[in-house]
């Protein structure tokens, strides 16, 4: 496809575009269901280990989300008035 030949249009460049893109997701789905089907035989013959690297992966997920929403700036009004009245609420022991 060179643009300096004559034939050389737009949608023959679109065409070329969408045929590629079709090939590159036929072949993702192909590899994903591979993906599927090796870790879904891996689930069947191993079921103690998954269940376990689940949970682990899960739990460690749980305390990342839990730092972060405990250490998140709160911007909102109650979190202003929050750090406005620490000093208050400490002298009171609130």
């Amino acid at each position: 496809m060179n643009p300096n030949e004559p034939n050389f249009t737009e949608e023959s460049n679109s065409n070329a575009a969408a045929a590629s893109a079709e090939k590159a997701w036929e072949t993702a789905k192909a590899k994903a269901e591979e993906g599927y089907a090796a870790g879904e035989q891996y689930v069947r013959e191993h079921p103690g280990s998954s269940v376990l690297t689940v949970f682990g992966v899960g739990f460690i997920i749980g305390v990342l989300v839990g730092w972060a929403a405990a250490h998140e700036e709160d911007d909102s009004y109650w979190g202003r008035f929050k750090g406005a009245t620490k000093g208050l609420r400490r002298n009171l022991q609130f």
